[in-house]
């Protein structure tokens, strides 16, 4: 037992915070002015959709409009096989395959449907860009030294829940959010990384979000994007095509009866 005990070495400590700690109201205002500087996003990206039952992935065309409009074309090496348009209004779906449009409300919960975390549009448009869920503040809004994740943590209450935001050290940009999701006890994890400056404007190229019990999980891997280029705004209405038959979304989000 003594020779066992002498080969134990007590774990190190974690080194104590020894920086200023930064004031709540700038780091706010850096993600207000960051979701301010961003009024196109457009690109390919390599996106991911797990759950516990599958994982499936392919190059996607990417636009999004901040607050609430995207277009998604999912890739092959032989075109689109499906294309997604979402606006304040309508959620589209066109799946090569079924040679069908499918189409109803753009809700949270059609977008969990498709995706599998339960996003508002403008959340979509937000994680796109990397920037948190915007929510309304419902109190005061505290900064603290998180000793277990080693991050300067900005804690923000909100109708149902929180919104935290981690920091390395006094960076700039936040290096994982979390947000509790409307109407739910679950919360959506997501962690930014690979930043650039493009078009002058700040882009993780990496957006890993986690959907916290649920075990779902998206994760975008940007090429090179480009900000602020002109978008034509029927960009994201997908328009009624000949010989292409139109259903109600929940056909595609149920499957058939």
């Amino acid at each position: 037992m003594l020779v066992a005990a002498a080969g134990c070495r007590p774990a190190r400590p974690r080194p104590q915070w020894t920086g200023v700690l930064p004031k709540p109201d700038v780091l706010l205002a850096r993600i207000a002015a960051r979701r301010r500087a961003i009024t196109t996003l457009r690109g390919f990206a390599h996106v991911s959709y797990e759950s516990a039952e599958e994982k499936l992935g392919s190059r996607h065309a990417v636009v999004g409009a901040p607050p609430a409009r995207v277009r998604l074309g999912v890739l092959t090496p032989h075109g689109a096989v499906a294309v997604v348009t979402a606006n304040a209004r309508e959620l589209a779906v066109w799946v090569r395959r079924d040679h069908r449009t499918y189409r109803g409300p753009a809700t949270a919960a059609s977008i969990g449907a498709w995706v599998g975390v339960p996003l508002r549009v403008a959340d979509v448009d937000a994680a796109l860009a990397g920037l948190p869920p915007e929510r309304e503040a419902t109190g005061a809004a505290t900064v603290a030294y998180d000793e277990s994740a080693g991050l300067v943590r900005l804690h923000v209450p909100i109708a149902g829940g929180r919104q935290d935001l981690w920091y390395a050290g006094d960076g700039p940009n936040p290096v994982v959010s979390e947000t509790t999701l409307d109407g739910t006890k679950q919360v959506l994890r997501i962690a930014f990384a690979d930043y650039r400056t493009i078009g002058g404007v700040t882009l993780p190229l990496d957006v890993d979000m986690h959907l916290e019990p649920a075990g779902r999980r998206v994760h975008v891997r940007w090429e090179q994007p480009t900000a602020n280029g002109a978008v034509k705004e029927d960009a994201f209405t997908f328009p009624v095509q000949e010989g292409v038959e139109e259903m109600p979304l929940e056909r595609y989000t149920q499957g058939p009866s």
